[in-house]
């Protein structure tokens, strides 16, 4: 969910941001088929709409191999770096979800039945949602979850970028250990921050920064159509999986990590190496990139506001559902494209700025 260009001039990613924008539109699909379920008395879309949460393991595989595509260069022994990382990873995560939570907050206080999590009885603790602080309930912007996820990941990622470059991956593969350990000895059950430590869906930034390392060496495997193919079985081999155990959503346990972690992988894999190799994702797929955190954020808000006119005039039968359904998607992205160009890409510009005068970099 952040930027793939950074500070440094390196090159543009633009089949990773196109695969981003991939990511926010699965998440998009999966609360979709949650408001033609609430808002609607007919039903046509089918339950596996649930499984576009696996775009948020394409995110935390994407997030896991930018923050190595960004720092690879960097020397280690020194904390000098380390303030204007974090500076950076907080100015582009936090500014945008201040803003969209708090346009949540003022429906929250006038109407709190219609936020989605406290509609799913799940009161949020306000002070903590705005600073994604690790908690048992979600935050007041549902999707915040995955925010604590990644900044407990730039933390720790920062630890690791004061030591040589040679040690990092090594460094990465042990946070990955501890992770499994820790999470197997019930240590992720003792509380909030121990839980989020302890995660599996830690590993999957674990998996994208070893990714990273790995094809940031200039030995990296050649061939991407063999990964993709691979990649697209592995994410329906998933779907099978999940269809054969009865569950209906990819959870947030070891199996979602061990089918569509690897998925993402794959994906991404799949993605840098086409690139490499001149083929790159078509312009429009690569704005949607652009937009995707704006989408990520953005998108239940405008699918419940949208819902809620629907429910106005739902009546029995189909023709509804298909007007509205296309209706729900056109107006989150347009939403997204407005929330980009006229609030994040600003901040963006402006948090560059000042991140290029605190720290003196040209």
């Amino acid at each position: 969910m952040s930027r793939t260009q950074s500070v440094a001039n390196l090159p543009r990613l633009n089949n990773v941001q196109a695969l981003r924008g991939l990511a926010a539109f699965m998440v998009m699909l999966s609360h979709l088929f949650i408001i033609e379920q609430k808002y609607s008395q007919d039903h046509i879309l089918p339950s596996l709409f649930n499984f576009g949460m696996a775009g948020v393991d394409i995110f935390f595989v994407i997030s896991g191999f930018i923050m190595v595509y960004v720092t690879h260069k960097w020397s280690g022994g020194s904390w000098r770096k380390i303030p204007e990382f974090l500076f950076a990873r907080i100015t582009r995560i936090y500014p945008l979800y201040w803003i969209v939570s708090a346009a949540l907050l003022l429906v929250y206080i006038a109407r709190p039945e219609w936020v989605f999590a406290s509609s799913a009885g799940n009161d949020p603790t306000l002070i903590k949602s705005f600073l994604l602080w690790p908690e048992l309930a979600y935050p007041l912007l549902e999707v915040g979850w995955t925010l604590i996820h990644e900044m407990g990941f730039y933390l720790i990622f920062a630890l690791i970028l004061i030591a040589s470059k040679r040690i990092r991956p090594l460094l990465i593969g042990l946070w990955a250990i501890i992770v499994i350990s820790g999470n197997l000895m019930g240590l992720s059950a003792h509380s909030p921050f121990m839980g989020i430590l302890f995660h599996p869906l830690s590993l999957e930034f674990c998996g994208g920064a070893l990714l990273g390392y790995w094809l940031l060496n200039p030995n990296h495997i050649k061939g991407a159509m063999p990964l993709l193919i691979a990649a697209i079985s592995a994410f329906f081999i998933s779907l099978f999986a999940f269809a054969i155990t009865g569950q209906n959503n990819p959870g947030f346990g070891w199996m979602r990590v061990g089918t569509f972690g690897v998925s993402a992988l794959l994906i991404l894999l799949a993605a840098y190496i086409f690139e490499q190799d001149g083929k790159t994702a078509p312009r429009w797929s690569v704005i949607l990139g652009d937009w995707s955190y704006s989408l990520y954020l953005t998108h239940i808000l405008t699918l419940s506001v949208i819902g809620r006119v629907w429910a106005l005039f739902d009546q029995d039968g189909l023709w509804d559902n298909f007007i509205m359904l296309p209706l729900c998607l056109i107006g989150s992205i347009i939403v997204a494209g407005l929330t980009h160009k006229i609030i994040e890409a600003p901040m963006m510009r402006a948090s560059k700025s000042i991140q290029d005068k605190l720290f003196k970099r040209a």
